[in-house]
């Protein structure tokens, strides 16, 4: 199957790719001089635009000897022609012949002299940031390592040319004194590693900087991953009833927990589910109705019911709410069924112990979770991301989400990123939200893997909605059920 190739606003590339773009583009009209120039007009242009009180009349500008310190040049330069206080601080001079030229045009152009030691923090408005971009290794060292403490340490708006200095493009894994910036303006196209994880928190806001390259570039260069988008349901029939959009089945809530199997069946009811049931324990079978009376109840004991429930299920929910040893005594039944299951929480660590692989379910691991999935730590799986869920999905099959900043959707071709969602999602039971929604789409006839990007998008804007409404830090998992309604509306009649 050919890779896919995107719109550059809508593509995540590796450095790799992204090298390949630009020596794609050195080859035809361009050359790394109008590149470097146009860069720097981009991020000199954007930080005027961020100031809508007056220009900021006080820059840092720190700069690397590589091309990202070209593009900091032009910045410097056109700040100090435009009559602003400008400071740069370096160490090594350019080592490429645009850099060396743009830094030489600077000098000449505005007489300034560069600091070249004793750098110390300062006030200025803002700080501009030109110390690695795509060539940087971790952990910093030398030069740029102390430049970014400086900008760290220094006052103002802080702004990274194209990646900041301590992250690493292709993972997101950072340098723990690498620089912080509010916001990063990428250059050509979006780097995977800015989008997921603390790389993503790194990089503050985010814009792109197209430079103006042919389209045609992009077209010839295979995308890393496709940033992810909220597509629409298809709309009902007149003549649809209840069964005609699946009947889930939520195996979960062992007593006190029951309430994360309650929130991914209330989940997949408003996400358009025609039927949900709950599996429970016989103490429980009350539980569903009185919380919610559209909710069925099915014993965990009458196996002969489960069964036939099985039987009938257009998608199965295990492990909200379960332990992995209640799991064990469930799961052997599961298993049984064709339906897509989405697999979550206890299952998951029941899966951990007990590995195989399916083409029929999507695993929705946390940090801890894909960790125990791996045989790996928590810090492992976190330093890259990508490459933890492409190895779950190696390893167990199916399609696998790796829940957190940036959300990956990872298949057997390729990995998809959320780029939705706000802290205020780290609270109890959001987990379990999201696997009612990908039981409710799987219900519906949507493929593993649509199910997934779409239930991980309904989820991360129901947040930004949620968040809007009533605040990072008073929202509760339940509100973003509320509000999955309004997001399903322009796609279901």
């Amino acid at each position: 199957m050919a890779e896919p190739t995107f719109a550059p606003s809508h593509a995540l590339y590796t450095a790799k790719q992204l090298r390949t773009l630009e020596q794609n583009a050195v080859k035809g009209e361009l050359d790394l001089l109008t590149l470097m120039q146009r860069a720097g007009r981009a991020v000199y242009d954007t930080i005027l635009g961020r100031f809508t009180n007056g220009p900021p009349q006080r820059w840092l500008i720190l700069c690397g000897a590589g091309n990202n310190g070209g593009d900091g040049y032009v910045v410097a330069h056109l700040a100090r022609a435009a009559g602003f206080q400008v400071e740069v601080f370096a160490g090594a001079v350019p080592e490429s012949e645009p850099a060396m030229q743009v830094h030489q045009d600077f000098i000449s152009a505005t007489r300034h002299e560069i600091r070249r030691k004793g750098w110390k923090p300062g006030d200025y408005d803002v700080v501009v940031e030109a110390l690695c971009g795509l060539g940087q290794r971790l952990p910093l060292k030398g030069d740029a390592k102390r430049l970014a403490q400086v900008g760290n340490a220094s006052s103002g708006y802080k702004v990274s040319v194209d990646l900041p200095a301590g992250l690493d493009a292709d993972t997101g894994r950072v340098d723990p004194e690498g620089f912080r910036a509010d916001l990063c303006i990428a250059m050509i196209g979006w780097k995977r590693g800015m989008f997921t994880g603390t790389g993503a928190a790194r990089c503050g806001e985010r814009l792109l900087a197209e430079l103006a390259l042919p389209a045609t570039l992009h077209c010839m260069q295979p995308a890393a991953m496709l940033s992810t988008a909220l597509p629409a349901l298809p709309r009902r029939a007149a003549d649809s009833h209840k069964r005609s959009y699946g009947s889930v089945l939520i195996s979960g809530g062992e007593p006190g927990m029951f309430g994360a199997a309650l929130l991914s069946a209330k989940a997949a009811l408003r996400s358009g589910s025609g039927l949900v049931s709950v599996m429970t324990g016989p103490e429980q079978l009350d539980r569903p109705a009185i919380y919610c009376p559209e909710l069925l109840s099915l014993n965990q004991e009458d196996t002969e019911a489960c069964e036939r429930a099985l039987l009938a299920a257009n998608a199965v929910a295990v492990g909200p709410g379960l332990s992995a040893g209640t799991v064990a005594e469930r799961m052997p039944m599961l298993l049984t069924g064709k339906a897509p299951l989405v697999v979550d929480a206890g299952a998951l660590r029941w899966l951990a112990e007990n590995p195989r692989k399916s083409d029929r379910w999507v695993l929705t691991p946390h940090a801890g979770e894909a960790a125990a999935l791996l045989k790996l730590s928590s810090e492992a799986v976190e330093a890259d991301r990508f490459s933890a869920a492409e190895k779950i999905q190696a390893r167990y099959g199916g399609v696998c989400v790796l829940k957190g900043h940036g959300s990956i959707v990872q298949n057997a071709e390729g990995a998809q990123v959320c780029i939705s969602g706000n802290p205020g999602l780290a609270t109890a039971g959001t987990g379990d939200v999201l696997t009612g929604i990908i039981a409710a789409l799987l219900g519906q006839g949507l493929a593993l893997t649509e199910a997934a990007v779409t239930g991980v998008n309904l989820h991360a804007t129901a947040g930004d909605r949620c968040a809007a409404r009533l605040g990072r830090v008073g929202m509760i998992a339940g509100d973003l059920i509320d509000e999955l309604p309004a997001l399903l509306q322009d796609g279901v009649a």
